[in-house]
């Protein structure tokens, strides 16, 4: 018997161990996360020439998207991008990059609303033409060269908003308590 409450002893302390090191690495905060559900597919096709984010938002708009996940594949005449921080600080401050020299992209964002109910893309990618490719977050100045086929995944009951963050200076993921 008393080697079964030993047993029990040290399983408890490793578990508190375990308990420890899991908030340290989170810098000692509980890890903010919400479950949902999975709900609707959409697949849509965006033609040359159509602005690559304004199509999203619009497809997310009339479809009453409040958040999703997307995958795309094809190709964009022009874009500009964030291939990083100028410094590892924060606030930070992004490298741009612009290209209009068409590349081909493969890429994956989120959309998630504000307080308003607008969708808030997030979208990262790798763009390449020959033997160059760059990778980084797709902001703006998107027009389509030929096509992008667009896979959406509907989120939904998670409660989760992407809401300014005054110290980050700009729109983050706002996950609600449980």
């Amino acid at each position: 018997m008393e080697f079964v409450s030993k047993t029990v002893r040290m399983m408890i302390l490793s578990v508190n161990l375990v308990d420890q090191m899991y908030h340290w690495s989170l810098g000692g905060e509980e890890l903010k996360y919400n479950v949902g559900e999975i709900g609707r597919t959409i697949i849509a096709k965006i033609e040359h020439d159509d602005d690559l984010l304004e199509s999203i938002k619009y497809l997310a708009r009339k479809e009453d998207l409040e958040s999703a996940v997307f995958f795309m594949l094809g190709a964009l005449k022009s874009s500009r991008i964030v291939v990083g921080p100028k410094e590892i600080v924060i606030p930070p401050e992004g490298i741009h990059h612009y290209f209009e020299d068409g590349r081909e992209i493969l890429a994956i964002g989120t959309i998630f609303s504000n307080e308003q109910g607008e969708p808030l893309l997030h979208i990262h990618g790798a763009m390449g033409r020959e033997e160059s490719a760059i990778v980084g977050c797709i902001r703006d100045l998107t027009k389509v060269y030929l096509v992008i086929e667009l896979i959406i995944i509907e989120l939904k009951g998670t409660g989760v908003q992407r809401l300014y963050d005054p110290e980050l200076l700009l729109h983050a993921l706002s996950i609600p308590d449980k």
